[in-house]
């Protein structure tokens, strides 16, 4: 008698038993191997999934027998199919271009970032220079000129006068001549192109006479020798002034200087000293 070894059910997840001379074979289901269909084949091995996909292992049930877990913008069961990214519109602030695997934004004017979600600061170039306050619109600037300035980037000058360009010590006016001309009015005893020169009227030397020259603006002092007088020290004084002769003594006016001509009692500069007749008679 042929005993039948399939009789213990042998073969494991719905293998099938074929009876042999003391021994058995097992026909394996899909998705199974050895000797009792024991092990399970891994389909993952093929790897069936594609676009960079992962394999998991799935149900023996399913014809499949393996998952695909799909990286973004790919889906299917292989993660065969690419899911165009642009459908989601992802670029907030301008064009989506759509690529393998991912997609890239065009953005419009005033706008920055992977998304385009950024508002560029239009100001941050300090486009309106020292001349302007600028305020940053959604893709421009705008610029409120300095009083005397004008243009987009506030870069033209239309008064240059605005700006003081003149000596303030020695200016009197200002005249703008053009766009980005001026000419500078002076005050009287300044001169140059700015009227930055304090015009010194002692150069000429007009104090006579030995007379010290003092400048001021526009004019000048001398101060004269005493026997000397005049805006310039140009005249002889005919009296004696400034010196005082004491005692009866008398000035005298020499042309050059003036001095005391004392009486007979008296000596000194200024006649001011008695003369002590003992001292000058010997003992």
């Amino acid at each position: 008698i042929n005993i039948d070894d399939c009789q213990a059910t042998p073969c494991y997840n719905n293998g099938t038993c074929i009876d042999q001379i003391n021994s058995f074979l097992c026909l394996c289901s899909s998705g199974y191997t050895g000797l009792r269909c024991q092990t399970i084949i891994s389909q993952c091995n093929s790897l069936p999934c594609l676009h960079g996909g992962t394999c998991r292992i799935g149900n023996m049930n399913d014809s499949q027998g393996f998952n695909c877990l799909c990286p973004p913008y790919f889906t299917g069961k292989q993660c065969e199919e690419i899911i165009n990214p642009c459908l989601s519109f992802p670029c907030v602030h301008g064009s989506c271009i759509p690529k393998t695997p991912s997609y890239s934004c065009q953005c419009n004017n005033g706008y920055k970032g992977k998304n385009c979600e950024t508002t560029i600061d239009q100001c941050s170039a300090r486009p309106c220079g020292s001349h302007g306050n600028c305020t940053s619109l959604s893709a421009k600037f705008s610029c409120c000129c300095a009083p005397g300035y004008t243009g987009l980037e506030c870069e033209q000058l239309v008064d240059v006068c605005v700006t003081n360009p003149c000596s303030i010590e020695g200016v009197e006016r200002c005249v703008t001549t053009g766009m980005s001309s001026f000419n500078c009015v002076c005050k009287p005893g300044f001169s140059g192109r700015y009227c930055e020169i304090n015009i010194n009227e002692c150069l000429s030397k007009p104090c006579l006479n030995g007379g010290i020259c003092i400048d001021f603006q526009n004019t000048y002092q001398c101060i004269c020798p005493l026997i000397y007088t005049g805006v310039n020290c140009e005249y002889l004084q005919d009296k004696c002034v400034g010196i005082q002769c004491l005692n009866g003594g008398q000035c005298i006016n020499n042309g050059v200087n003036l001095t005391c001509s004392c009486s007979k009692e008296y000596h000194g500069e200024n006649c001011e000293l008695i003369i002590d007749y003992c001292q000058s008679q010997p003992t």
